[in-house]
C-alpha cells in the first residue's frame, strides 16, 4: 500500500455467480464502506489501460477467483511496479489440480471439458502463486495455500445488511404452524450435491418413518436414490431460485439439514453460509462436522453437528420431536451469528487483515536484500517474537529486543508482537513503535499490537514470557514454536494459580532456548524438556573500563530493586546496613529504582540513589566504583558480566543460579542468603586489595570472551539445528515461487492424454501465428539480419524443444569455476518450462560434473542466465563442455541462446545435439578466488546493432511513392508487397 491514512482497495472479480460475488466481493465493498475505506469494484477483468489507471489510484490490488491469464500477468506485474501489494482470495478448492479427480461431476464431464476444468483450476493456481498474499474462507483453505507457501490470512463470510433486514421482515410476517408437519429441508442448488445428500439418506428414511408428519423438501435439480424415492409425496421438489429469493424459500423450512461427503477435500472446504443463512431466520441447523462449522456452530447451543449415522438420527430425532428445542436453538444461533457476522464486526476485522498485510509488504520491501546470514548454506529465518508490554528499563526486554537487533543483521526477517497491557491496550502500532524506540532504542523488526489471532507464517515462533504460552492456540502457520526462556518464572510468585501456570509452560513441549546453562540443566532435568543455551554476554562496546578517577573513598554501588522481589532488596539492604556499622567512610549507591519508589522503603544508613540509568551511565558507575552487590535468587542477572568488563568486583550469593557465569574467588566473590554473610564478604573485599586487585583482573579477562554476537550466532544455530528440513515460510523476494502446470498423475489416462493435446494443439498454433507474424515484421523492417553484439555478428540458435540439445566446449582459465552464465532469448513473452545445464568433462562423457535446473519464467528477453555449482577445484587450463536442454518444452513455450556466427575464443566448438556446429554460444565463466571473491568476464550488452538502414530505406521509398502515385498507388505497392512476403513466408 501506499498510504496508511486513507488506504483504498482495487477489488476485481473473477466470478459473477450470484452467491459467491455477493459474499466474497459486495460484502467486502459494504465491509469497507463502513471502515471509510474506499473500494472500486470490477465485475471481471478490465482492460489493460483501465486496470493501470485504477492500480496507480489504489492501494492494494485485491483479486477473488481471477484465473490467470497473459493480461492478468500484465497487471500483476504492473502492480508490483508501483508497489501495490497484490490479494488472491479464494472460497473454494479450486487451485489443487491434483484433486480434481474428487470433484464428483468432472467424472460425468465429457473428456474434453474435464481437460478444460482441469486447465482452469491451474490457471487459479498461478494466479494464487503470483500473488503477494492469499485470503480465504475458512482456515483449512488457508491451510492450503500455506503449504504452497504463501501467506494467508482467513476473513469468513459474512451477512449482508439487506440480508439481516429481509429477514427481518419475513419473521414479521410469519404466522403460526397450522398443524404439527415438520418440514426437514436441504439447499441442494445443483446436481454437484448428491453424494452429500447420500451421506445421510439412511438418517432420512428412518426419521420420516419414526415420524409420518416429517417431510423432505429439496430446493435444486438432484437425481434422488431410490430409498428416497420410495417416500413419495413426503418428498417435495422445489425449483432453484434467484439468489435474492433463497431466504423466503429458505424460510419455509423448520430444520436446515448440512451434509457433506465425508473426507472429501472440497467439502472439507466449504464454507458456514448454509448455517448462518438458517440462523438469520431462527431456523436450527443439524450439519456434517468440519472445520468452518466447528467454528461457527456451538454443539447443542446454537445447532448440532454430526459425523455419524447413528449421531445423525440421535440429534435429528430431537430436532423433529421437540419444537421448544428448535426455538431455542434457532433464537440463539440467530443472536450469535448477527453478534459474529454482521458488517460492523467482519468490517473491523477485514480491516485488521488489510493492516497487517499492508505492514508485511512495507516490512519486506524495507528489508535490506544484501543482509544475509554467514552460511550460504541456510536460507534466512522468518521469527515471530511474541512478548508482553515492556516495562521502561525491563532488562528482560533489553535483551529481547537486542537479540532481535543482532537477529536481523545476520539477514532474518523478525516480526515483534506485543501484548498491550494497561499503557499500550489503546495505541496504535506505529504508537507502540515510538514506545519502544523511546525506551530501548533501535528496533529492527516489524511490530504488531497483537491479542492472540492469526499471524504472518514464519518459520518460528519465539516465545518469551510464560503468559505468551496461553496465547497461540491459533497460531499454525509456523514450522515450530521457541520458548526463550531468561528467568525461572516461577518464583516470580507465592506457590498458587500463577505459580504453576507459569511452571506448566514448561511441559507443553516446546524447544527451550535459555539464557545460561543452569536453566538448560533444570528444564531437561526436572521436565524432560528440549533446551539449549546461549551463554551470558556482555555489549563491550558500551561496557569497559571508563578512563575515569576513582575517589579515595570506597565505593560499592548496589543493584536496588525493591517491586522485583527475587533481586532480594531487604536482604541487601540489612547486609549494607552492618557493612555501614563496620565502615562508615564507605561510599553506598544506590541505582535501578525511582526516588519516589525508594521513599517508600526504610534505608537506615546513609547513600546515594541515582534511580534508573541508562547503559552509559551504568558503564560510568561501574568503572568508579570498586565493588558491586547484585543479588539474584532466580537465574544469574546480566549486571554481573557487565560490571566485570568495566573492572568492577562482583558479590553474588552462592547458589546454582550463577552457574556458568560466577565462580567464588576465580572472578567474583559468593556468598550464603544472609545479611551476615554477605556484609562479611563484602567487607573482605574492601580490606584485602589484592585479593579485589586479582578477582578484578581475572575476570576481565574472562569476560572478553564473551559478545552479544556470538551469543546471537549461537541462538541462531539451535534454531536451524531444531527447525525441520521443510519450512513454513518463504522469503519470496529472494525465492520467487516457480508457477508450473502440476502432475496429471490423479486424472484418468484418456483425459491426461486429451488434455496433453490441447496444449500442444493450442501451443503449436501460437507458434505458427508467431512465426508468421514474425516473419512478416522481419521482411518490413529487416529483421534480426545482420545483427552484432560489440560488432560481432550473432544469432539466436532457435527455440531448444523437447529433444534439442546445444552445447559447447572451452577451456577454463582460472580454479574453482563455478558460475556459468549463458546469453538467452526468450522471445518477448513468458515462458514456462526448465533449463537444464550439464557440465562435463568432454562432449563424449557420460557423467555430469554438475547438473543446474533454471525455470524459464525467470528469465528476460536477451539477458543473461546465471547457471551456479559447486566450485570445480583445480579447474584452471582444463577443458570442460557445456550442454543446455529443455525436455519438457514445445514450440511456443521455450526459449533460445545467442551465439556469435564465429567462434571468438580458442579451443572453443559449438555442437547441437553432439553434433559440431559453426560459431560459439555467448557466455561468460566466473571464478570463486579465496583472496578476491568472485572473478569472471561475460560480453556486456550494451552495443547491440540491427539493419535499422533497410526500415530507413522503405519509409524513404514509401514517401516517394506518395507523392509521385498518391495514396491509391502506395496502396498497391502495399498490397503487391503484402502479396509477396506472405507467400514468400
Amino acid at each position: 500500500m501506499k498510504s496508511k491514512t486513507s488506504p483504498s482497495v482495487l477489488l476485481i472479480s473473477g466470478c459473477k455467480a450470484g452467491t459467491t460475488f455477493e459474499y466474497r466481493v459486495l460484502q467486502k465493498e459494504e465491509q469497507l464502506a463502513l471502515q471509510n475505506i474506499r473500494a472500486t469494484v470490477y465485475e471481471g477483468v478490465p482492460g489493460r489501460k483501465d486496470a493501470f489507471a485504477q492500480i496507480a489510484s489504489h492501494d492494494l490490488l485485491y483479486l477473488y477467483r481471477v484465473a490467470y491469464s497473459p493480461l492478468v500477468e500484465r497487471i500483476i506485474e504492473y502492480a508490483r511496479a508501483c508497489d501495490v501489494p497484490v490479494v488472491f482470495d479464494v472460497d473454494d478448492l479450486v487451485f489443487e489440480p491434483d484433486l480434481v479427480h474428487r470433484v464428483d461431476p468432472v467424472q460425468t464431464m465429457s473428456e474434453e471439458d474435464a481437460a478444460c476444468y482441469y486447465e482452469g483450476v491451474w490457471r487459479y493456481r498461478q494466479t494464487l502463486l503470483t500473488s503477494d498474499y492469499v485470503v480465504t474462507s475458512t482456515e483449512y483453505l488457508a491451510d492450503l495455500a500455506r503449504k504452497l507457501r504463501k501467506v494467508a490470512f482467513v476473513h469468513r463470510n459474512g451477512l449482508s445488511r439487506w440480508m439481516i433486514d429481509m429477514a427481518e421482515r419475513l419473521r414479521e410476517v410469519e404466522g403460526e404452524a397450522a398443524d404439527d408437519r415438520v418440514v426437514l429441508g436441504y439447499g441442494s442448488g445443483t446436481e454437484t450435491h448428491r453424494k452429500d445428500l447420500a451421506e445421510i439418506t439412511d438418517v432420512i428414511v428412518e426419521i420420516m418413518t419414526r415420524h409420518p408428519k416429517a417431510e423432505l423438501h429439496i430446493v435444486g435439480p438432484m437425481e434422488l436414490p431410490d430409498a428416497l424415492n420410495r417416500l413419495g409425496s413426503r418428498i417435495k421438489r422445489r425449483p432453484l431460485v434467484p439468489w435474492s429469493e433463497w431466504l423466503s424459500v429458505l424460510n419455509t423450512f423448520d430444520v436446515n439439514l448440512v451434509p457433506l461427503e465425508s473426507g472429501n477435500p472440497f467439502c472439507e472446504a466449504k464454507s458456514e453460509i448454509k448455517y448462518t443463512e438458517a440462523a438469520l431466520l431462527g431456523i436450527p441447523t443439524i450439519a456434517s462436522r468440519i472445520e468452518a462449522y466447528e467454528f461457527a456452530v456451538r454443539e447443542g447451543e446454537t445447532g448440532f453437528l454430526a459425523d455419524s449415522t447413528d449421531e445423525w438420527i440421535a440429534k435429528l430425532d430431537k430436532l423433529v420431536t421437540d419444537r421448544a428445542l428448535r426455538s431455542r436453538l434457532g433464537e440463539t444461533a440467530r443472536s450469535d451469528v448477527i453478534a459474529r457476522y454482521q458488517p460492523e464486526t467482519l468490517s473491523d476485522r477485514l480491516a485488521q487483515t488489510l493492516e497487517t498485510i499492508h505492514s508485511l509488504y512495507i516490512s519486506e520491501k524495507t528489508t535490506s536484500a544484501g543482509d544475509q546470514a554467514d552460511d550460504p548454506g541456510e536460507t534466512p529465518l522468518v521469527l515471530n517474537w511474541i512478548f508482553p508490554e515492556p516495562i521502561p528499563g525491563s532488562g528482560g526486554h533489553t535483551d529481547i529486543i537486542r537479540m532481535i537487533n543482532l537477529l536481523s543483521s545476520f539477514g532474518h526477517q523478525n516480526n515483534a508482537y506485543v501484548v498491550p497491557g494497561r499503557d499500550l491496550w489503546y495505541q496504535s502500532e506505529l504508537e507502540i513503535r515510538q514506545y519502544l524506540q523511546r525506551e530501548f532504542g533501535e528496533l529492527r523488526a516489524q511490530v504488531f499490537k497483537w491479542k492472540g489471532g492469526p499471524m504472518v507464517e514464519s518459520d518460528a515462533v519465539v516465545l518469551t514470557h510464560w503468559t505468551t504460552a496461553y496465547m497461540i492456540d491459533e497460531v499454525d502457520n509456523t514450522s515450530q514454536i521457541f520458548y526463550f526462556v531468561q528467568d525461572w518464572e516461577p518464583f516470580f510468585f507465592p506457590m498458587g494459580t500463577e505459580y504453576l501456570r507459569a511452571e506448566q509452560t514448561y511441559k507443553m513441549g516446546f524447544s527451550c532456548i535459555t539464557l545460561g546453562s543452569w536453566l538448560t540443566e533444570r528444564l531437561t532435568d526436572w521436565y524432560e524438556a528440549e533446551a539449549d543455551y546461549f551463554d551470558f554476554a556482555v555489549d563491550h562496546e558500551i561496557y569497559y573500563p571508563r578512563p575515569v578517577t576513582k575517589s579515595e573513598q570506597p565505593r560499592i554501588c548496589f543493584y536496588a530493586r525493591p517491586s522485583t522481589p527475587r533481586r532480594l532488596f531487604p536482604l541487601g539492604v540489612e547486609a549494607l546496613q552492618l557493612v555501614h556499622e563496620k565502615r562508615p567512610d564507605v561510599e553506598i549507591v544506590f541505582y535501578g529504582v525511582s526516588d519516589a519508589e525508594l521513599r517508600r522503603q526504610r534505608v537506615p544508613f546513609p547513600h546515594t540513589n541515582l534511580g534508573i540509568l541508562s547503559e552509559e551511565e551504568l558503564a560510568e558507575l561501574f568503572s568508579t566504583s570498586d565493588l558491586g552487590i547484585v543479588l539474584s535468587s532466580t537465574n544469574c542477572s546480566l549486571v554481573p558480566p557487565e560490571m566485570m568488563a568495566c573492572k568492577c568486583a562482583v558479590i553474588d550469593l552462592n547458589r546454582d543460579t550463577v552457574k556458568g557465569v560466577l565462580e567464588h574467588r576465580e572472578n567474583a566473590m559468593l556468598a550464603d542468603p544472609t545479611p551476615e554473610s554477605i556484609a562479611e564478604t563484602t567487607l573482605e573485599l574492601l580490606e584485602d586489595k589484592s585479593l579485589r586487585e586479582e578477582l578484578v583482573d581475572k575476570a576481565y579477562q574472562q569476560v572478553q570472551q564473551r559478545s552479544w554476537s556470538k551469543s546471537a550466532r549461537k541462538v541462531e544455530s539451535i534454531l536451524y539445528q531444531k527447525l525441520p528440513e521443510r519450512r513454513c515460510a518463504v522469503d519470496r523476494r529472494r525465492a520467487p515461487a516457480r508457477v508450473r502446470e502440476p502432475a496429471l498423475a490423479e486424472l484418468p489416462a484418456a483425459q491426461q492424454d486429451l488434455l496433453n493435446t490441447l496444449h500442444e494443439r493450442r501451443s503449436e498454433a501460437k507458434a505458427r501465428w508467431r512465426a508468421r507474424f514474425k516473419e512478416l515484421v522481419k521482411g518490413l523492417v529487416g529483421g534480426n539480419r545482420d545483427i552484432a553484439l560489440n560488432r560481432k555478428p550473432a544469432h539466436i540458435v532457435g527455440e531448444l524443444v523437447q529433444g534439442r540439445r546445444v552445447g559447447q566446449s572451452f577451456t577454463a582459465q582460472h580454479d574453482n569455476l563455478y558460475r556459468i552464465d549463458l546469453l538467452v532469448a526468450t522471445y518477448g513473452r513468458r515462458n514456462t518450462r526448465d533449463l537444464v545445464l550439464h557440465l562435463k568433462e568432454s562432449v563424449d562423457a557420460s557423467q555430469d560434473l554438475a547438473t543446474v535446473h533454471l525455470n524459464a519464467s525467470l528469465l528476460r528477453d536477451n539477458a543473461y542466465a546465471c547457471f551456479m555449482f559447486e566450485p570445480q577445484p583445480e579447474s584452471g587450463g582444463r577443458s570442460y563442455y557445456l550442454s543446455v536442454e529443455s525436455p519438457e518444452s514445445v514450440p511456443g513455450d521455450a526459449v533460445s541462446l545467442w551465439a556469435y556466427n564465429q567462434v571468438d575464443l580458442n579451443d572453443a566448438q559449438r555442437y547441437e545435439n553432439r553434433n559440431a556446429r559453426e560459431g560459439q554460444l555467448i557466455f561468460g565463466l566466473f571464478y570463486e578466488d579465496p583472496v578476491v571473491g568472485e572473478v569472471g568476464e561475460r560480453p556486456v550488452l550494451q552495443s547491440w546493432t540491427r539493419g535499422s538502414a533497410l526500415l530507413w530505406s522503405r519509409l524513404e521509398k514509401a514517401y516517394r511513392m506518395l507523392a509521385a502515385r498518391d495514396f491509391g498507388g502506395l496502396l498497391s505497392e502495399t498490397l503487391s508487397y503484402w502479396k509477396w512476403i506472405t507467400r514468400r513466408t
